[in-house]
């Protein structure tokens, strides 16, 4: 599945395997702030838990952002909050969003470390018992 999001003349397109379905990005353009606001939805919320798995989807979301291959959590924390950078996510009953805020002369570096969480993600034990 490919994923493309044009925003300022700039498209970014990475290879994305994790998900079932395509996310959709959205934007919304306010030149009197030097913030870029993305919001990624995915389709795939908690209806699509297993019913012996109840919680998945919301497990699984959270710990995207828990870490990656390349960067612990704390490192990956830190490497957000330098750049002016944040992310959220919440897992709906139909969707998962993640809302995501950063300093627009960052926004390069910001979608490299978004990319990196979406596809290298660690899945470490010690997060995933503080999530759980």
């Amino acid at each position: 599945m490919i994923f493309m999001l044009s925003l300022f003349f700039m498209v970014l397109t990475f290879q994305q395997n994790t998900f079932a379905t395509e996310p959709h990005f959205s934007f919304e353009e306010d030149f009197s702030l030097p913030i870029v606001y993305l919001n990624l939805v995915v389709d795939v919320g908690s209806v699509h838990d297993p019913a012996e798995k109840l919680g998945l989807a919301n497990v699984a979301s959270s710990m995207l952002l828990r870490g990656t291959q390349k960067h612990s959590k704390k490192r990956f924390d830190e490497l957000l909050e330098n750049i002016g950078g944040k992310v959220d996510v919440r897992t709906d009953l139909e969707s998962t969003v993640f809302s995501m805020a950063v300093l627009s002369e960052n926004l390069n570096s910001y979608l490299e470390l978004i990319v990196e969480a979406l596809t290298l993600p660690k899945f470490d034990s010690e997060e995933l018992a503080k999530v759980k």
